[in-house]
């Protein structure tokens, strides 16, 4: 289940960033929220109280990086996971030398609510660092109806 803010207006696009140190285990770097927010407008329906569940969207302003911290190399995993459950992997058992980085462009790239980006090492020995940046808002929405004219 996706990540929920709850909101009083429609959320506008905020930037956000993290840097992450990555172990054995999956870390999950980026998650697209869903938002619950007011429903407003003139032709919205709406009573003062009610609210709808809508899709956010992450999308990604930055490469990934990954930075090798330490004297041993390391391996990397990268992957997103949507929500229907299929995996795409970005990077699998990438090497990553001491003191060295990598970079894997993402620029562009959305995801979903309840889509995911995450990146595991692939050993104790090296210590390796995640990084990137995105945008986070509502996603916008084709609605197209049959109008009377």
């Amino acid at each position: 289940m996706p990540r929920r803010i709850t909101t009083e207006q429609a959320p506008e696009a905020k930037p956000t960033g993290i840097s992450k140190v990555l172990t054995e285990d999956w870390t999950v770097l980026v998650d697209a929220p869903e938002y619950d927010v007011p429903i407003v407008g003139f032709f919205s329906g709406g009573t003062g109280g009610d609210r709808q569940i809508r899709p956010g969207a992450a999308e990604m302003s930055s490469p990934l990086i990954i930075a090798c911290v330490s004297e041993a190399a390391g391996e990397v995993y990268v992957r997103i996971r949507r929500t229907d459950d299929s995996e795409a992997y970005l990077a699998y058992n990438m090497p990553v030398e001491p003191r060295d980085s990598i970079t894997i462009p993402l620029n562009g790239q959305f995801l979903l609510a309840g889509d995911v980006l995450e990146a595991r090492a692939g050993s104790e020995g090296a210590m390796l660092h995640a990084t990137v940046s995105w945008t986070e808002g509502q996603a916008e929405e084709d609605e197209v109806e049959d109008a009377d004219v």
